[in-house]
């Protein structure tokens, strides 16, 4: 019994500083990792300034055109598309296209690009994204939504052309506010990056949503 009581003891003590270091050590690397989160905020709102301050009339006037041929009041519970299809039909699509076109070592497939994905590839809305994104190194990618959550226009192919189920849209759209993501692994852009979301607003009116991706240095 004395034995036991002398381990019981002395595991006791030891414990004590070892949990007061471990604590420490998590909240100086919870600490390091929230004001990374905010260092790549502020980036992200500069990019996001940057595109404001040049053509933003080229964004407003491509995601109109695009909610244009969505019927009027139809909301992403109807799940139906311009095009006749459904988002699910346009997704599946998407993805099978978007495994495809990097082959294992990351090199771009050849296989032939769906026309409607084309247009979203190569639309005046992708381009400018492209140019006012071309010198920052950091970006992974940005792409627009409509007000529907359907990939509108991206630099780079995104995983899924739906992002509609993603907190990345349904919070901008829900709350008009900012929503960032955690520091993860990304499919797309195939690097550890984060996602900071903005809603689109004109007139008062939601018209869709832009996320920044910024990878680490």
């Amino acid at each position: 019994m004395r034995v036991f009581i002398t381990i019981f003891a002395s595991l006791s003590f030891s414990m004590g500083p070892t949990e007061i270091v471990l604590a420490t050590e998590t909240d100086s690397l919870m600490d390091a990792y929230y004001k990374q989160k905010v260092a790549l905020k502020k980036e992200a709102d500069a990019v996001l300034k940057s595109l404001q301050s040049g053509d933003w009339s080229i964004i407003i006037d491509h995601l109109e055109k695009v909610n244009r041929r969505y019927p009027k009041g139809l909301e992403r519970t109807d799940k139906s598309t311009p095009r006749g299809q459904n988002f699910d039909t346009m997704d599946t699509e998407w993805r099978a296209w978007s495994e495809s076109f990097r082959n294992p070592k990351g090199k771009k497939s050849k296989g032939k690009t769906p026309d409607w994905i084309k247009q979203v590839l190569d639309n005046d809305c992708s381009k400018y994204l492209a140019q006012k994104t071309k010198n920052k190194s950091n970006v992974a990618e940005i792409f627009v939504m409509d007000r529907l959550g359907g990939t509108s226009c991206t630099i780079e192919p995104t995983s899924d052309f739906d992002q509609g189920d993603e907190a990345k849209f349904q919070i901008p759209r829900s709350t008009r506010k900012v929503h960032q993501g955690e520091l993860k692994k990304d499919k797309s852009s195939n690097s550890v990056s984060i996602q900071v979301s903005y809603p689109i607003v004109e007139k008062g009116q939601f018209v869709g949503a832009v996320t920044i991706g910024l990878t680490l240095d």
